[in-house]
């Protein structure tokens, strides 16, 4: 086996034993003489749940299909002057041929450059919006671990968790603060 993947089991298991760890003593009593309790949270559903996370992701949707249709509309365009240029070309003389593959040229670069641009407003949008939509998320589970008196709230992801209750999965709880705020 090699080196990376022994130590991405060991890590695995160190975090499984942990967890483990962790289940045992929420139903023992802490310091305090209080239950430890534990939730759980599917961060990607809870925010495709929440309201706020439909808006972002149809909101991001809609910005997308309109790079994409702007795009393909660019390209189309270039595509065509360069079959027009191939019917024409052996009626051309050579400066005229010559102009036209430099202005085909100059529409490829300045196509680089919008699309690069647009690429990169794109994904400032993408992590604005998200960006956002975490703060809203990290409130409401700060807001139902308060209410609720949970001890420790964990990251629900495939692999991390051998097993866990039903009962400690909160994500709908936390879509819901998250519409609620």
């Amino acid at each position: 086996m090699s080196r990376p993947k022994r130590l991405v089991r060991i890590a695995a298991l160190l975090t499984t034993l942990a967890l483990a760890a962790l289940v045992v003593a929420q139903a023992a009593p802490d310091s305090n003489g209080s239950v430890v309790r534990i939730g759980m949270v599917d961060v990607e559903s809870a925010m495709q749940q929440s309201e706020v996370g439909k808006k972002a992701i149809a909101d991001f949707g809609a910005a997308h299909e309109e790079f994409k249709a702007e795009q393909t509309k660019r390209q189309d365009a270039i595509k065509e002057a360069r079959i027009d240029l191939g019917k024409r070309q052996p009626s051309l003389s050579r400066e005229e041929l010559d102009e036209e593959f430099r202005r085909i040229e100059i529409q490829t670069t300045e196509f680089r450059r919008w699309n690069d641009d647009a690429s990169r407003a794109l994904a400032a949008k993408r992590d604005e919006a998200f960006r956002s939509l975490e703060q809203k998320l990290v409130a409401a589970i700060n807001q139902i671990g308060k209410q609720k008196g949970y001890t420790l709230i964990l990251r629900k992801q495939e692999g991390s968790v051998l097993y866990a209750s039903d009962t400690t999965d909160i994500t709908a709880q936390v879509a819901a603060a998250m519409n609620q705020n």
